[in-house]
C-alpha cells in the first residue's frame, strides 16, 4: 500500500476522518463498549523513526513498527510502517494525519485485527 493511498481506492480496515473519530471515542467511552475477555496481552516496538520538516512548516514522521499480541496461548506479530503529519502548537504538535499500513502479505496465521496499530 502506497503512503498516498486513498481509502476510495483501496483496502482500509479503518479509514476515519475527524467526525467517524469522534463518534468512535464517543462509543468507546460508553459503558457497554465492547472489549475482549480475556484481554490481549499487546507489545508495541517502534523503530526506524525519520523526521522530515515540510515545507508549510508542518513535520512529516515515518517509523517502522512491530505489534506483538498474545492470547490463548498464541503469539501474533503484526509488523507495518507509520506515517504522521504533525503540525507545531506551542512547543508541542498535533497531529494532523496518522496512517498506519502493515507490511505484510496476508493476515496468516493471525487471520484478524483485535488491537489498535
Amino acid at each position: 500500500l502506497k503512503d498516498d493511498a486513498e481509502p476510495d481506492d483501496n483496502l482500509f480496515y479503518i479509514a476515519d476522518d475527524h467526525a467517524r473519530l469522534s463518534e468512535r471515542v464517543i462509543r468507546l467511552m460508553k459503558r457497554g463498549a465492547h472489549a475482549e475477555q480475556p484481554r490481549s496481552k499487546t507489545s508495541h516496538a517502534v523503530t526506524n523513526v525519520r523526521v522530515e520538516r515540510l515545507d508549510d512548516g508542518d513535520v512529516a514522521v515515518r517509523a517502522q513498527f512491530v505489534v506483538h499480541r498474545a492470547k490463548g496461548g498464541h503469539m501474533d506479530a503484526f509488523v507495518g510502517h507509520s506515517r504522521y503529519v504533525l503540525t507545531p502548537n506551542g512547543e508541542s504538535f498535533l497531529i494532523r494525519q496518522k496512517r498506519c499500513a502493515l507490511d505484510m502479505d496476508g493476515l496468516r496465521p493471525q487471520g484478524r485485527i483485535s488491537i489498535i496499530l
